[in-house]
């Protein structure tokens, strides 16, 4: 992601909140001090100990609702340049790979810039220069439990696997939304450094509750599933494991008019989950529609013959 001014300021005029992933910083907390310095290393620490994220130094919090983003303050770039910037952030130990630190010059501001700092998702447990460890939380840098630590640095040993949902429309023999065919397209996604073997889980809705009738199942799935409503899986995929950065489609369903025009009114239509897999720790998540708009022929669909 290229990074500019008109960007910044995008983000300010539609009022993008801070969240787990994106953080905005006063020009204010970048200091010599050592407090600030610490400060610093224990919110890039617990990004990377979290799912990965944004920080914008440059950018103040809203001064009635801190969630949403003040206006432009630049850095002082002759005070504070990205190489001091970088120096701090590797006082973190163990250093986190993959930080990238993006500058923004602001017009009107010869010396003035915003610094964004990229941080991944790491796969072992990173120390602040307090020496302790840090995880994103209600938008918030708070210490970690031992079992919290424990569970970060066991990244790197087990599978992550997250559900995914996708619609996509198969066909439309008339004009109008309701005579188009749409399906669901669930997968299954590894985003762990080692493949999965044994996978077992449960899946369900929060909105939708379908009898077998409604379901057209359009092929067999990779993981076999009871039901629709609640739907246990369980395979043993030894043979063909879930290879690291991969996805594989779970399952693959046909919808009735009435399911697509409940979509229609109901853009927060979700897919909870808890799976198992090897030797990791059971993992719970919601996969939202977040995407689906309030008329299904304005949906940025997908061609078919793309989806693997």
């Amino acid at each position: 992601m290229e990074w500019t001014e008109e960007k910044l300021n995008q983000y300010i005029q539609s009022g993008i909140e801070e969240s787990l992933t994106l953080e905005y910083k006063a020009a204010g907390a970048l200091d010599s001090s050592t407090s600030k310095k610490q400060e610093i290393t224990k919110d890039v620490s617990s990004m990377a100990n979290s799912a990965g994220g944004t920080i914008i130094y440059g950018i103040g919090e809203d001064r009635t609702n801190r969630q949403l983003p003040g206006s432009i303050g630049a850095v002082d770039r002759g005070r504070f340049s990205k190489e001091w910037l970088e120096q701090v952030i590797n006082n973190i130990q163990p250093r986190i790979a993959g930080v990238v630190i993006s500058v923004v010059t602001i017009s009107g501001v010869p010396s003035g810039a915003v610094y964004i700092v990229s941080i991944p998702q790491s796969d072992t447990a990173h120390q602040a220069m307090d020496r302790r460890y840090y995880k994103r939380f209600n938008f918030m840098s708070e210490p970690m439990y031992d079992h919290e630590v424990r569970d970060v640095m066991n990244r790197a040993k087990s599978p992550r696997l997250t559900v995914e949902c996708l619609l996509t429309r198969t066909s439309q023999v008339a004009s109008g939304d309701d005579v188009s065919e749409y399906e669901m397209w669930i997968f299954l996604k590894n985003s762990g450094p080692v493949y999965a073997r044994y996978v077992s889980g449960v899946i369900h809705t929060n909105r939708l509750t379908l009898a077998d009738s409604e379901i057209q199942k359009l092929q067999q799935p990779l993981l076999p599933l009871a039901t629709w409503n609640v739907a246990t899986l369980c395979k043993d995929t030894s043979a063909l494991p879930l290879l690291p950065g991969t996805s594989a489609l779970l399952l693959r369903l046909q919808l009735t008019p009435f399911v697509q025009n409940v979509l229609r009114n109901i853009p927060t239509t979700s897919v909870s989950w808890i799976l198992y897999a090897d030797n990791a720790r059971p993992r719970k998540g919601k996969s939202l529609l977040t995407s689906l708009p309030s008329r299904l022929e304005d949906m940025q669909l997908f061609d078919n013959s793309e989806v693997p």
